[in-house]
C-alpha cells in the first residue's frame, strides 16, 4: 500500500515539531534544536519558496520532505531538503518507500534532476540515497556547523539525472589557446 504524500496543512504542526525536533532528527537538519515554541519560526522557514510535503502512513504522520522547484532554465531541477522519518518507524524500509515515492512523484511532474544534500557523517541516509540511484557530485567541505559539536561539518551533494533524448546541451569545448 502506498504511503499518502500531501501538501502540509496547518493542524500538521504539532506532529512536524515532534519529528524535525527528535533528538535523533535535529542534529542531521540545518538548525540549531528549539523547544516546541520555537518550531513555528523553522516552520515558517521550511516553506518559503518551497513545498513541504508530509507523508502518511494509515492515517499518521511518519515523515516528511521539502521540495524546492527550480525556476526558468532550471526549471527541469526539485531540490528534496529536510528529509525526515519518525524514529520509531526506521530500520524498517520505510524511509526506503518514502524516497522512492518521493522520486517518482517528482518525475512525473517532469523533474529530470532530483537532488539533495546531506553530511558527510551521515552514513546511514548516504546507503540509502546511493541504493535509489543517488550519484555524489562532490563535497562541500567545512559548509555547516552542528550545535554541541566543534568544527565544522562537511555536505555531500547528490542526484539523479534523467538524460534521456531531451537533453541537447553538450559539454563545452576547451578554449583554444590565442595564436595556436
Amino acid at each position: 500500500m502506498p504511503l499518502n504524500h500531501r501538501p502540509f496543512e496547518p493542524r500538521d504542526e504539532p506532529a512536524l515539531a515532534r519529528l524535525y525536533l527528535h533528538p535523533d532528527i535535529v542534529h542531521q537538519m540545518c538548525y540549531d534544536p528549539v523547544g516546541p515554541e520555537g518550531f513555528g519560526q523553522i516552520l515558517a522557514e521550511f516553506l518559503a519558496g518551497a513545498e513541504l510535503v508530509v507523508v502518511e502512513e494509515e492515517g499518521e504522520i511518519v515523515g516528511a520532505y521539502r521540495v524546492v522547484p527550480g525556476t526558468r532554465r532550471l526549471s527541469h531541477l526539485a531540490h528534496l531538503g529536510s528529509v525526515a522519518v519518525r524514529p520509531d518507524r526506521q530500520g524498517r524500509g520505510l524511509g526506503r518507500r518514502m524516497m522512492a515515492e518521493a522520486i517518482e512523484r517528482l518525475r512525473v511532474r517532469g523533474y529530470r534532476r532530483i537532488e539533495l544534500t546531506t553530511g558527510a557523517d551521515n552514513e546511514r541516509a548516504m546507503r540509502l540515497y546511493l541504493s535509489l540511484g543517488f550519484r555524489v557530485e562532490g563535497t562541500m567541505r567545512g559548509y555547516f556547523t552542528r550545535a554541541g559539536q566543534p568544527g565544522l561539518h562537511d555536505e555531500v551533494m547528490l542526484a539523479i539525472v534523467d538524460e534521456g533524448p531531451a537533453r541537447t546541451s553538450k559539454p563545452a569545448a576547451p578554449a583554444e589557446e590565442e595564436g595556436a
